[in-house]
């Protein structure tokens, strides 16, 4: 199909093994080409979802081009947020198939993009075809490529306001799939241990005791803060 062969094509420079901005910039243009292509068409089978966005989201935090980097993949999430939240206006609903996570089960298209009435009022399709929802991945991802972005307090910055944005989301019940995990936290705090800043330290300790608020709240083994956390923390000082 047309989404799978995109994606397929975008992975492929993903993971090229091409560093810098030109593998990155090759699977954007793609991502480019297959929302111009919905957009005109309005073929479902076309339609980017959270493959598409996420792989983009990867090839740019890989690339190694720094603060470029992190600011293209953090542009991305914030489109897929946009475009999610413009698909929900529009009755495109998505259902959680555990009402733990993320996963699609079942899209209403009774309203697609073009209103074209080809569709019959209630029709649902498989899921993945409409996911464009961001997921802990994509956050994970984006919050990695500050941590590594070089940009000292500013990827720092940057990279805990996305987890503020996760446990917000998770917290007030807008996306229970959000729910930051250790790798969030682990990379928050190394992003405070590389940045440089005079209080690194202290923002680092800051975000351990905030998870170690999260793991007592959530009572989950897997939140647990382990020795990465602690070293890291340590490292900041």
């Amino acid at each position: 199909t047309g989404l799978v062969c995109h994606n397929s094509c975008m992975a492929a420079w993903a993971n090229c093994g091409i560093r810098g901005q030109y593998a990155a910039k090759k699977t954007e243009r793609l991502l480019r080409q297959m929302e111009q292509l919905y957009n005109i068409t309005g073929d479902i089978d076309t339609k980017p979802d959270i493959v598409s966005y996420g792989t983009v989201i990867n090839a740019w935090a890989s690339s190694g081009a720094g603060r470029l980097a992190a600011q293209k993949a953090e542009a991305v999430l914030n489109k897929m947020v946009r475009l999610y939240e413009e698909d929900v206006a529009n009755g495109i609903e998505y259902y959680d198939d555990d009402g733990d996570d993320c996963t699609v089960a079942v899209v209403d298209v009774s309203n697609n993009h073009n209103n074209n009435n080809d569709n019959e009022q209630g029709q649902t399709v498989a899921a993945g075809v409409f996911q464009n929802k961001p997921n802990i991945v994509a956050y994970n991802t984006v919050i990695k490529a500050w941590a590594r972005s070089g940009t000292g307090k500013l990827g720092a910055r940057r990279a805990q306001a996305l987890l503020n944005r996760m446990g917000e989301r998770y917290r007030n019940g807008t996306d229970r799939g959000l729910k930051p995990d250790l790798r969030t936290w682990n990379t928050v705090i190394t992003a405070w241990a590389k940045s440089g800043e005079k209080f690194a330290g202290k923002e680092a300790e800051n975000v351990l005791r905030r998870m170690n608020e999260f793991y007592i709240a959530e009572n989950e083994t897997h939140l647990l803060p382990d020795i990465m956390a602690y070293n890291s923390v340590l490292d900041a000082w």
